[in-house]
């Protein structure tokens, strides 16, 4: 009887892997709905070049997971706040950490 409990466990486990197959395949068709960091960054950096007020040269952009750090040289802390405010209307963009330090000697405009 312990081999017929045994080959009913085998069949029911191959009957059920293709579901756990499934599973996984949906998970990761989910996680590509989410944007790459890649592509936030570039969408980020052509936002930043799109914008006439502001001298993006010196900012540096790292993503990951959307969660967005700025860092770098602006001329003023309004050119920084600005930067900060458009990077926060960007597609795929969750949060934003402002790390931009304010010196108006060294950035060009």
């Amino acid at each position: 009887m312990t081999t017929t409990k045994f080959v009913q466990c085998v069949l029911l486990a191959a009957l059920f892997s293709p579901l756990a197959g499934y599973a996984a395949d949906r998970q990761l068709k989910e996680e590509s709905k989410q944007f790459s960091d890649a592509a936030v960054t570039a969408r980020i950096k052509a936002e930043l070049a799109k914008s006439p007020e502001l001298n993006a040269s010196g900012i540096q952009i790292r993503s990951t997971g959307g969660r967005v750090t700025l860092t770098g040289v602006a001329q003023s802390q309004d050119e920084a706040d600005r930067a900060a405010a458009l990077v926060r209307g960007v597609k795929g963009v969750v949060t934003v950490q402002n790390d931009i330090k304010v010196s108006g000697v060294g950035a060009t405009r």
